[in-house]
């Protein structure tokens, strides 16, 4: 099997720029849980085309189950690169502790040429928190879910509440895909900015009336950010 692309991508610019959350098979990352009859159908199944597949995964919801695409066939198991990290899960990025999963040889060999160039090896204190997050944390990453399962809760009835506003349910990730285009604004990001709550802009993901907001934080700072997107969004009194 030949790798031309993958020998040109960089073992950071892998990290940086092929991220698919669970379920999130599309640039503007819905959030949605994929189930296996999803997947197997789906444009990212590398059995549909002739790429290499990077997967990156992360879960919310309870009761759906998480689906490797690599887990679909021996065949997409061969094909697929899964990355792993306990950063975001256990958060403790500055850990620095990633790792990749891969089946082929070949391709293993391809993914790993020269990354020493872009990323430096995991540290010891990388490791030793690795390993103590996978075996000593399961409370403690429940406890978490839990947490950021409030949090979405509570994003999603403040948004329903909203004027001008919408957004999905989220089943996977941290991350809130809002709809602002009721507004009537040019530039949502802006305008919410200008009112004293900073979002990520649309426009990185192709879709400039949408903002997504980051709820993998305190309640209290949450639900001040909500309030102030809330008044952003009603007509003013003065018209």
């Amino acid at each position: 099997m030949k790798y031309p692309k993958l020998l040109e991508i960089t073992f950071s610019f892998l990290f940086a720029c092929l991220f698919l959350a669970t379920g999130c098979t599309d640039k503007l990352a819905t959030k949605q849980v994929a189930t296996v009859q999803q997947l197997k159908p789906h444009p990212l199944n590398p059995l549909d085309t002739n790429e290499i597949k990077v997967a990156r995964q992360i879960l919310l919801d309870e009761g759906k189950p998480h689906v490797p695409i690599a887990s679909l066939s021996p065949e997409a198991s061969r094909r697929s690169v899964t990355l792993l990290s306990p950063n975001k899960a256990f958060g403790f990025p500055g850990a620095g502790c990633a790792f990749a999963v891969i089946e082929d040889p070949g391709l293993r060999r391809a993914f790993s040429s020269d990354h020493h160039a872009t990323v430096h090896d995991a540290s010891v204190f990388g490791y030793e928190a690795a390993l103590a997050a996978y075996r000593d944390c399961d409370d403690w990453l429940r406890a978490q879910l839990a947490y950021l399962r409030a949090n979405r809760d509570l994003v999603e009835r403040e948004i329903a509440a909203t004027p001008n506003l919408k957004m999905a349910h989220v089943e996977a990730t941290y991350l809130a895909w809002i709809d602002a285009s009721g507004l009537g604004v040019a530039d949502p990001h802006k305008h919410f900015l200008d009112r004293g709550v900073a979002l990520s802009p649309g426009t990185q993901f192709g879709a400039p009336q949408y903002v997504r907001l980051n709820f993998g934080t305190q309640k209290a700072r949450l639900a001040e950010a909500l309030k102030r997107i809330s008044s952003a969004s009603r007509p003013s009194p003065r018209g």
